[in-house]
C-alpha cells in the first residue's frame, strides 16, 4: 500500500467514515446514500432507529472528529478520555448499571466481556500511561496502530466503549503517518471477534495481528484523482 500525503489520508478517512461509524454503531441500513459526515444527521433521522441507535452513531461522529481536528498531537491517555467523553454519552446514560460521572474517566471497578471468561483487572492510571508511553515508542505506523488498539481492548480502560474507543485511535495513528484506515466491514465481524476472544483468553496477539494486518487494512484502493488542492478537513456543526 502507498503511503499517502495527509490531504489523501483525511479524503480517505471522509470517505470510510461514514461505513466506519455506522458499522461500529451496529446499524443495518443502505450507508452507501450517506455521502458526507454532515449528511448523517438528517439521514438517519428518516431511517427506522431506534433512538438509542441514532444517538450512539452521533456520539461516534463527535468522536471521529474530535481525532481527526487532533492528529498532530500526541496519543496520551488524556487523549483516550477526551474521546471517551464524546462516544459513550449515549451507552452509559442508558445503562442502568454504570455510572455517568464515569464518561471519559478510567474505570474503577470489575467488568465483564461478553463471549469470555477472561475479565480485565481494575486499571491503574499510572501503569496506563506507562504501557499507552511505550507502545507509542513502536517505530512502524501499523504495527504501533494495531499494537495500540489491541491494548485498549484487552485492558478496557473504560466502564464502556472500549473497542469503538481503540478502532479509532487506531485509525489516529494510521492517518496521521499516510497509512490508510482500518476498517472491520461487517462481513469479517465473526472471523475478527472469535481471533479477538482467542486473544483475551490466551495472548498469543499472532492471529489477530494478522488478521487485522491483510483483511482490515485499506487504502490502496482507492482514486484520488478527486481531491481539491484548497479542501481540508473541517468540523462539521
Amino acid at each position: 500500500m502507498k503511503k499517502l500525503s495527509r490531504k489523501e489520508e483525511l479524503w480517505l478517512a471522509k470517505k470510510t467514515s461514514i461505513a466506519i461509524l455506522c458499522d461500529m454503531a451496529d446499524y443495518q441500513g443502505n450507508k452507501e446514500k450517506i455521502k458526507d459526515l454532515k449528511e448523517i444527521n438528517t439521514y438517519l433521522k428518516n431511517q427506522n432507529l431506534t433512538w438509542h441507535k441514532f444517538l450512539c452513531t452521533l456520539d461516534l461522529k463527535k468522536g471521529w472528529e474530535l481525532m481527526l481536528n487532533n492528529l498532530d498531537k500526541d496519543l496520551s491517555l488524556q487523549t483516550l478520555c477526551d474521546i471517551h467523553q464524546e462516544i459513550a454519552k449515549t451507552d452509559i446514560l442508558n445503562n442502568p448499571y454504570h455510572n455517568y460521572k464515569k464518561i471519559g474517566s478510567i474505570r474503577d471497578s470489575k467488568i465483564l466481556i461478553s463471549g469470555t471468561k477472561y475479565s480485565p483487572k481494575i486499571p491503574i492510571k499510572q501503569e496506563l500511561e506507562e504501557q499507552l508511553t511505550k507502545i507509542q515508542k513502536i517505530k512502524d505506523p501499523k504495527e504501533k496502530s494495531i499494537n495500540t488498539m489491541l491494548w485498549i481492548m484487552k485492558t478496557q480502560p473504560f466502564q464502556d466503549c472500549n473497542k469503538r474507543l481503540a478502532l479509532i485511535c487506531a485509525n489516529k495513528i494510521l492517518i496521521e503517518n499516510g497509512e490508510g484506515i482500518l476498517y472491520i466491514p461487517k462481513t469479517l465481524k465473526k472471523t475478527y471477534i472469535n481471533k479477538l476472544l482467542k486473544y483475551y483468553e490466551t495472548d498469543d496477539s499472532k492471529e489477530i495481528k494478522e488478521f487485522l494486518m491483510n483483511k482490515c487494512l485499506k487504502g490502496v484502493d482507492y482514486d484520488y484523482t478527486n481531491i481539491s488542492n484548497n479542501k481540508t478537513y473541517t468540523k462539521s456543526k
